[in-house]
């Protein structure tokens, strides 16, 4: 399986997609179905980085069925704005891709303006938002992806992201999402950080839910790493290493940059991800 639920728009998809896999077994899947699973529940693989001790912002769960009326709206918007001291938040569906159905609310909202968020979510699919902290920093800075093959750290890419927010608070990205790549990461104070945290998300994935066929780690991960928490005046992000947080993580995400989706010449990563679940299948085949 080389595409995840997350390709999934709605949640029927998701069931189809579930049962599809389902019904392969026992044939190994990678990434496994639970993997994928854990990935789109972000609330819960938040929160279980931070039980680990890792850095990520502030997030709490809500259910889409929890905002649709106006006593249960009014109790979520209370627990939010305990929860986050009234402070700016950004809402992101559980399953969602490209920024889709993502508000940032800058202002303490309301339960009426909750409701009509619930409402709009759960006309278009969603049933889980993951809210977190607002990190206003994030957008004017690189986002750091780290790419991860059978527990190795391979290669990483630095995205900004041409991203404004419209009046409801919905993110827009121009028609060239990104606005500029960085290059290798040389070995700074931040690449250290970034990998030796890397490491210990490879290990509690792994923990979480066992890699098939007996692998110590899963075949691939990418861990995106953004900056700052909390917020750091230095423009060298370098300077910023020790104040960077997981933004996210991905088991079977984009492997290319910009620039190389728009290239027809074949890419190094493509082949170098290829080998790696190939040398995963043999393996499994050998032991079944």
């Amino acid at each position: 399986c080389l595409a995840d639920v997350t390709e999934c728009a709605t949640l029927e998809l998701v069931d189809q997609y579930t049962r599809s896999l389902r019904r392969v077994a026992p044939v190994p899947i990678i990434p496994p179905l639970r993997l994928q699973q854990l990935i789109v529940n972000k609330s819960e693989y938040y929160r279980q980085l931070a039980r680990a001790g890792l850095p990520v912002a502030r997030t709490m769960h809500v259910a889409v069925r929890d905002l649709l009326t106006e006593a249960d709206a009014a109790r979520i918007a209370q627990e939010i704005r305990d929860a986050f001291d009234g402070g700016p938040i950004i809402c992101k569906p559980h399953l969602g891709a490209f920024s889709r159905g993502v508000r940032v609310l800058h202002k303490d909202a309301t339960a009426n303006r909750w409701r009509t968020l619930g409402e709009k979510w759960q006309k278009d699919g969603f049933t889980d938002i993951c809210v977190q902290e607002y990190v206003p920093e994030f957008k004017e800075r690189f986002e750091v992806r780290t790419y991860w093959f059978n527990g190795e750290y391979a290669y990483s890419i630095a995205t900004r992201s041409d991203v404004k927010e419209g009046k409801d608070g919905t993110l827009l990205y121009s028609h060239a999402r990104m606005r500029g790549e960085g290059g290798r990461l040389t070995d700074t104070w931040l690449k250290v950080r970034m990998l030796a945290i890397g490491k210990q998300v490879q290990r509690l994935f792994a923990q979480l839910v066992p890699p098939p066929c007996g692998m110590a780690y899963h075949t691939f991960l990418r861990i995106d790493f953004g900056c700052c928490l909390p917020a750091c005046a230095s423009r060298v992000l370098d300077q910023c290493a020790s104040k960077i947080f997981i933004n996210e993580v991905e088991c079977a995400a984009s492997l290319f940059s910009a620039e190389l989706m728009r290239s027809a010449a074949p890419v190094d990563p493509a082949a170098t991800f290829a080998h790696a679940i190939s040398t995963t299948v043999k393996s499994c085949v050998a032991e079944s």
